[in-house]
């Protein structure tokens, strides 16, 4: 029978990707190896065999990854059973996709360039990871997998497999980088409240970004990283979930209680000047939508494993995101206009109550997220960076290096995304780049898996229903490689050329100039 998971005893590696309780697909929740054993009709024991752990080896127990070499007579997945149903893997999957996007989401309808272009483009963008979703289920059945670098391995080979790892890795990293620009972002704006904006922008030493921004994440989010187990994180995405919710609903709020006049004096674009720059909107929005390395660990624990399953699983989950993110970039864009920055909550006055109580949560939620997303990127790098290390020095023990080198990448990581998120001007930039390296999950690889499926069933599939699967494959091919390109080539152009968004105290000393020059002077 499949290795029950009582739920106390997660490892912090595991976190992310695997978050639905009960019994695991043969596989303990700890990410340990194990074995499923069942008996035969003629009595003798049948060993099915599962993938070593992917995560970092930070247990005691002895593995011999060259012995343990994979049977061609693997079960089908199938007939493993599973604990979730539609409708947790719905709320799983997300759950996942839910977070911090939804504050760019305004800003995204300015950079495509209007309010119209803006609504489309989200709702082409979740037409476009329905379909992904819907791939990766597929090819998770079809390879068996529970990890999104094992259906590389399956279908492309380890060099597909070494890729997806490093994309993961690159990926987190730049989430991690946007986690450090928000809660620079929020520390100003509670700043602002508690002091005034009058002493706050007389900038004394100790209001100092980047020394504000390494005091609060050296506190509270550094120790959460040297941990192996972080049991009391089991469940951040619901504070995540929950700020992204309390957001909303106070961005639509705010919106109608604001007076006509107020709307009047909005300055808004309904359409773009020139049709490509719909395109800009591209990276933000898929970062919003980004779930699918959460898809293959669902599958896999799915009671039922059917087309039917999965299609519930990806229509509740782009449902649900849509309804959150909707509402939040629509009414954001109509309140705030051309004038909308990359962090919604910027935009508005920081001494309003509703708005304080969203920049209090998420901050909050941002430093319960940043060490979970940490752990799922060194559970990527780590047998990378062992297997490696084992190449070059045969007398290597990755175990009893296991702390110091928990230790190590946990400061290395922490250093790298502290410095540049210190030097990055906003979240919008640090999401074009996270975004353009998500579109290798969405586009990228699935296209690829979409080719390869083609070309080795080309006989199952017939020949015109091979030639759509083969186009369509390489359509998200293309497609993906081209949003990589744009989107690393807008955050590239906006640091480069400087053209970041004014501070607080810098816009409020231009509005106040602007006051001054539009006044009439009274007559004699």
């Amino acid at each position: 029978m499949p290795i029950p998971d009582d739920g106390n005893n997660i490892e912090a590696d595991q976190l992310l990707v695997h978050r639905s309780n009960g019994k695991s697909n043969g596989v303990a929740s700890n990410g340990r190896h194990s074995n499923h054993i069942e008996t035969a009709p003629n009595g003798s024991a049948i060993e099915e065999y599962h993938q070593p752990p992917s995560g970092p080896i930070d247990n005691k127990e002895s593995y011999d990854y060259e012995s343990d070499i994979k049977k061609d007579n693997i079960p089908t997945r199938e007939g493993i059973d599973g604990t979730t149903t539609a409708l947790g893997g719905t709320f799983i999957v997300s759950n996942a996709a839910i977070g911090c996007g939804a504050l760019a989401f305004a800003h995204a309808f300015k950079e495509a360039g209007g309010l119209y272009v803006g609504v489309i483009m989200i709702f082409v963008c979740a037409c476009l990871c329905s379909l992904s979703l819907l791939i990766c289920g597929y090819v998770c059945g079809l390879c068996r997998s529970s990890e999104f670098h094992e259906m590389g391995r399956e279908l492309l080979g380890w060099v597909a497999e070494l890729l997806l790892q490093l994309c993961l890795v690159v990926a987190n990293l730049a989430a991690c980088t946007m986690y450090f620009v928000i809660i620079g972002d929020q520390l100003e704006l509670i700043f602002i409240r508690t002091t005034g904006p009058e002493y706050f922008c007389s900038d004394p030493w100790f209001f100092n970004r980047k020394l504000t921004i390494f005091l609060a994440t050296v506190i509270c989010v550094y120790p959460l990283l040297l941990v192996k187990k972080v049991d009391f994180l089991k469940y951040p995405s619901l504070i995540s979930v929950g700020s992204m919710i309390y957001l909303m609903i106070a961005v639509v709020i705010k919106y109608f209680l604001d007076g006509e006049e107020v709307h009047d004096k909005v300055e808004l674009n309904y359409q773009p000047d020139n049709w490509y720059s719909a395109f800009n909107a591209f990276p933000t929005i898929l970062f919003g939508y980004q779930c699918m390395t959460n898809a293959p660990p669902v599958y896999a624990n799915l009671k039922k494993k059917t087309s039917a399953t999965w299609l519930q699983i990806t229509s509740g989950t782009i449902l649900i995101c849509t309804v959150v993110y909707l509402p939040t970039a629509l009414f954001g864009y109509l309140t705030h206009g051309t004038r909308i920055t990359s962090n919604i909550l910027k935009a508005y006055n920081p001494d309003e109550t509703l708005i304080f109580i969203g920049q209090i949560g998420v901050m909050a939620s941002v430093m319960m997220t940043y060490p979970v997303v940490f752990y799922v990127a060194r559970n990527a790098f780590d047998p990378m960076y062992t297997g490696v290390r084992k190449l070059f020095d045969t007398s290597y023990d990755p175990m009893a290096w296991s702390t110091r080198r928990r230790i190590i990448e946990a400061t290395c990581w922490y250093l790298l995304t502290l410095v540049l998120g210190l030097f990055i001007p906003n979240i919008g930039v640090a999401m074009n780049f996270a975004g353009s390296v998500a579109v290798f999950f969405y586009f990228v690889f699935p296209g690829a898996f979409l080719v390869k499926i083609g070309y080795s069933r080309r006989e199952e599939l017939g020949d015109n229903l091979m030639r759509f699967v083969i186009f369509v494959g390489a359509l998200l091919f293309a497609f993906g490689c081209a949003l990589f390109i744009q989107g690393n080539y807008l955050a590239l152009e906006t640091v480069l050329s400087s053209k970041s968004e004014p501070s607080f105290c810098e816009q409020r000393k231009l509005d106040a100039e602007a006051a001054l020059t539009t006044t009439p002077f009274p007559g004699p």
